[in-house]
């Protein structure tokens, strides 16, 4: 008999076991960077502003396991069917103003350099 996944496997499809420890850390709900970096956070990062660039990092490698919002962090199959939307809404929102920034700053760095 073949044996099939388990559907609420919560292991990280990242080979990072520093992914694996922000995993453990939104497994029961939302969790903020204050929580995680509280909960053994220190051991990883030396000031908190760090820690909250390599959580959205993190939350990146998690190939869409770990979603993020005002909450905090959560697991992608303990959230409601309107965080996640929400979740991936926010971000490809993000994603579209950066990239009008970015093309108003090339038109800009082409005037300025007279092309």
């Amino acid at each position: 008999m073949t044996e099939q996944p388990d559907l609420f496997d919560v292991q990280p499809r990242s080979n990072n076991p520093l992914c694996q420890y922000m995993v453990d850390r939104c497994i029961h709900g939302w969790a903020t960077a204050q929580m995680i970096y509280r909960s053994h956070g220190k051991a990883f990062f030396p000031h908190q502003p760090a820690c909250s660039r390599q959580l959205r990092e993190w939350a990146e490698e998690s190939n869409g396991r770990i979603i993020s919002g005002n909450k905090g962090y959560r697991l992608i199959e303990h959230a409601t069917p309107e965080e996640r939307k929400h979740a991936a809404r926010r971000l490809i929102s993000q994603g579209k103003k950066m990239t009008r920034r970015g093309i108003k700053i090339m038109r800009r760095a082409h005037q300025i350099e007279g092309g």
